[in-house]
């Protein structure tokens, strides 16, 4: 799996969103919450080793083309196995 890029506009939405729960007498401290959140947020991500939608998807395609030939597989053994009536 190729490591995936971090949505910045995403994080910091959430940072600015996280920053507005600080109470108004605060505001000094805002600043100082943001640059501090960014790199926790973006190290925790980078633990979670996260693939993006598109990864997921064609994993989910080579997927059902396995069990699509699997079933074939199976069915073709299956003949094989039956006993031929002479």
């Amino acid at each position: 799996m190729r490591n995936s890029t971090i949505d910045t506009p995403t994080i910091t939405s959430f940072i600015k969103q996280a920053s507005e729960l600080l109470p108004g007498h605060a505001a000094n401290l805002k600043k100082d919450f943001e640059r501090n959140l960014r790199p926790i947020i973006e190290s925790k991500l980078a633990e979670l080793n996260l693939i993006t939608r598109d990864d997921f998807e064609q994993q989910l395609r080579l997927l059902e083309r396995l069990e699509s030939k699997v079933t074939q597989l199976e069915a073709q053994l299956a003949s094989f196995e039956k006993p031929q009536s002479d």
